[in-house]
């Protein structure tokens, strides 16, 4: 009974450009901070170009911030414009929320990198100033703009958080208050940040998304996944004013199974102007008796020329299905959740497939959204427990397909097997077709 598996991790994970920046916080310690987090996740080696003498946008989250907590875990933009004189760089660097506007000097390294330091004026009357230390960025040929930065708040009672961030990416470009178009199917690549749990889509991510512009507001599905696990959730999304798009969605899992709850708190995304989609996420899973969280960054996001709307079933389909009611011997039986991965040709009505990797061929005959798929298979050198040779027949039964690819319908998976006589049945739960690579 190798096709109905359990999933061993619930869950997952898979400017111009969207950018992003890592905060934390050694406040109130008289100590220089390191300016790179130790629980950075870890960037591939690249080969370090020479950083540009231009105009840079990107985005950064705080994750700590002393005297100003409401704004933990939010998302907020910069900009980093550069110049150079001979050897010499100058810099200036607008953070938001407090507008800070800092004046950077600094050299260039041997590895390409430029080393800045400086300080912001004031801004308001809680926020004198700041001073900027060990301010080092690179180029990076995936990711652009990459690097960290450290930096001290002045307030009206003297120095204030001692704070440092990382600059996971960036692009060259400015905000503009009108996105590009995001209309249409993409398909990128993710990175999670911070300590990784298993569960939460460690390895390397990939994602698929389906936009459509409903005229001022935006409906999304974002399919996240990794080799441990995956998040497949429809979001609503509005555009915030400086060219990127925030999503956000809930969908509480499937009705009497725990630990399958998605609340996606922050989907932002942003195509530049060369057409790349880049973005960050935050969302929260609740795997019943606790909740776990996972940030990062998507890049390399490419359109995919492919209507997704509901039609032909060829394609490779992704998700799960629902493990309601057994009859017969079931001995193993429990409600819960199992994979049900497939690959789908179609020739006409004809759909053929297989689930999987299992060596069992699957056919039915289409009507518009809607198609039952039979297969069985035989094992001659394994004796039933109510004899004859051991085998497994399977019934999916596709209902519908709706416009983001996904299915619904039911499944009915029948063994005879050395210890039992058992059918299994459930419903089909987040089954999408999968948006290709390239």
């Amino acid at each position: 009974m190798e096709f109905l598996y359990t999933r061993r991790m619930r869950g997952t994970h898979r400017a111009a450009m969207l950018g992003w920046i890592l905060i934390t916080c050694a406040c109130g310690s008289p100590e220089r901070s390191s300016p790179v987090s130790p629980d950075a996740p870890h960037v591939p080696d690249a080969p370090q170009v020479a950083v540009k003498t231009a105009s840079y946008f990107g985005h950064y989250r705080m994750t700590s911030c002393q005297g100003c907590a409401v704004w933990e875990g939010q998302f907020w933009s910069f900009t980093l414009i550069i110049t150079r004189s001979d050897d010499a760089y100058s810099a200036r660097m607008h953070l938001d929320p407090w507008a800070l506007d800092a004046n950077l000097t600094g050299t260039r390294r041997s590895d390409g990198t430029l080393l800045l330091a400086g300080s912001a004026g004031p801004v308001s009357g809680m926020v004198l100033g700041a001073e900027f230390r060990d301010v080092i960025v690179r180029e990076d040929p995936a990711l652009g703009l990459t690097g960290s930065f450290a930096y001290n708040t002045l307030g009206p009672n003297g120095p204030g958080g001692a704070i440092t961030a990382e600059i996971r990416s960036a692009s060259v470009g400015s905000p503009s208050p009108v996105p590009q178009n995001v209309a249409g199917t993409w398909s990128g690549h993710g990175r999670h940040s911070g300590t990784c749990q298993a569960d939460l889509g460690c390895g390397d991510p990939t994602f698929g998304l389906i936009v459509v512009d409903e005229g001022g507001s935006y409906v999304a599905f974002w399919d996240y996944k990794s080799e441990t696990g995956r998040i497949a959730i429809v979001l609503n999304g509005v555009a915030t004013g400086n060219g990127s798009i925030l999503f956000q969605g809930a969908t509480p899992g499937p009705a009497g199974i725990s630990g399958w709850a998605v609340t996606v708190r922050r989907l932002a995304i942003m195509v530049d102007s060369s057409g790349v989609m880049t973005g960050d996420y935050d969302y929260a899973q609740d795997h019943g008796p606790a909740t776990t969280s996972a940030t990062g960054v998507l890049f390399g996001g490419s359109r995919r020329e492919r209507d997704f709307s509901p039609g032909p079933f060829d394609g490779d389909w992704e998700g799960d299905f629902v493990q309601r009611t057994c009859t017969g011997d079931c001995p193993f039986f429990y409600v819960g959740m199992g994979g049900l991965p497939l690959t789908l040709t179609q020739a006409g009505s004809s759909v053929q497939g297989q689930p999987g990797r299992q060596p069992l061929a699957l056919s039915g005959t289409a009507s518009g959204t809607s198609v039952v798929l039979e297969g069985a298979s035989e094992n001659p050198n394994c004796v039933a427990k109510h004899s004859g040779p051991c085998t497994e027949k399977f019934r999916i039964t596709v209902t519908s397909v709706d416009r983001w690819g996904r299915m619904s319908g039911t499944v009915q998976h029948t063994y005879n097997g050395p210890y039992e006589l058992s059918t299994y049945a459930g419903e089909i739960w987040n089954v999408a077709r999968q948006v290709p690579a390239r």
